[in-house]
């Protein structure tokens, strides 16, 4: 019987001066991959969304995977990631974006904190960022023919806009899961909801807590799609108030399906990003088997609710992740539906 989780963890992993690492190149798949990058204009909203590809050759029709960068990035701080789930046969968008991105750190005088705390607390950046990823989708899911940005980057290529999964990671959390249907209290506006019903499944990697308050007992009532959850036992962001038990908020609150949270043992904020240098400005270091082990699970997860493939389900299931990792990981799990 296929143990797809325990079979990749259990192959990948192993023992080098106590930490577990991977045996295997952390890109190594079946499918070549293509890159590119385009400019996906919204006349409506007056945005130019740049957007990174990960392209695997040689599949047709391949599942799309939206990826929200975080809070200061650009699309190159998850270039790990794009990589590996493109070569494992998804096709993988970067979304940067403006007003949230690497672009606050130029501001003229700005200093690298402020930058950060007036990006965040712009409630205008709450609204653009799932409007973004929805933009990108729409291009994609546009008849195919004619003449535009992704068809000039990705010639040829059909995607398969009925198997979409959306991702991100810290402000690209929340994106990706206000596009799955979260609602959010915007002061003097009420509440407001971003979803996006084409959204089959959601990796949140660092939820930022509760936004100063702007989600309520109900925020979280309206996803109903499986999640996997990511944080990490040190997964505090202390200028933004955001502290590592926060990040299990989503997890413990969503009412829909399969969700699963993994906990990294001495994992912090950047633990799953890419980037060398924190908000803070301090040099990032990492323990590497986090990204192994994480392109291991998020594989499995994609495989179970993008290709409906029913021994990933099994393996999210039943996988012992704490002593295949060896203490590096935890995998929790709730609302499992019946077998």
């Amino acid at each position: 019987m296929t143990r797809r989780l325990l079979v990749s963890c259990a192959a990948l992993l192993l023992a080098v001066g106590g930490f577990p690492v991977l045996a295997t190149p952390s890109g190594a798949g079946p499918f070549p991959v293509r890159e590119g990058r385009y400019l996906c204009a919204d006349a409506a909203r007056a945005r130019v969304i740049p957007v990174r590809l990960y392209l695997p050759y040689g599949v047709e029709r391949p599942p799309v995977i939206l990826f929200s960068t975080g809070l200061g990035a650009h699309t190159d701080h998850y270039a790990y990631l794009g990589r590996h789930w493109a070569q494992r046969g998804y096709a993988v968008f970067m979304v940067q974006h403006p007003g949230s991105d690497a672009a606050i750190f130029r501001e003229s005088r700005a200093d690298p904190f402020w930058a950060v705390m007036r990006a965040a607390l712009r409630k205008r950046n709450w609204a653009d960022r799932p409007g973004d990823l929805r933009r990108v989708l729409d291009e994609i899911a546009a008849p195919e023919g004619g003449d535009s940005p992704l068809r000039r980057a990705a010639p040829g290529v059909r995607f398969n806009a009925e198997a979409v999964g959306v991702a991100g990671h810290s402000f690209g959390a929340y994106t990706a899961l206000a596009l799955a249907g979260l609602r959010v209290d915007f002061p003097g506006s009420g509440l407001r909801a971003f979803g996006d019903s084409r959204v089959r499944a959601v990796v949140q990697m660092s939820f930022p807590g509760d936004m100063g308050g702007a989600l309520g007992a109900d925020a979280f009532e309206g996803i109903r799609v499986p999640c996997l959850h990511f944080s990490g036992t040190r997964d505090d962001t202390p200028m933004l108030a955001s502290w590592a038990d926060d990040r299990r908020i989503p997890f413990d609150r969503i009412p829909g399906p399969h969700q699963y949270l993994v906990t990294f043992a001495g994992a912090d904020h950047f633990a799953l990003a890419d980037n060398e240098i924190g908000l803070d400005g301090r040099p990032i270091l990492r323990n590497p088997a986090v990204h192994q082990l994480a392109l291991a699970i998020t594989t499995t997860f994609w495989d179970a609710f993008l290709r409906d493939d029913s021994s990933a389900r099994d393996g999210l299931r039943r996988a012992d992740l704490a002593g295949l990792s060896r203490g590096l990981g935890v995998l929790e799990r709730r609302n499992l539906p019946a077998e």
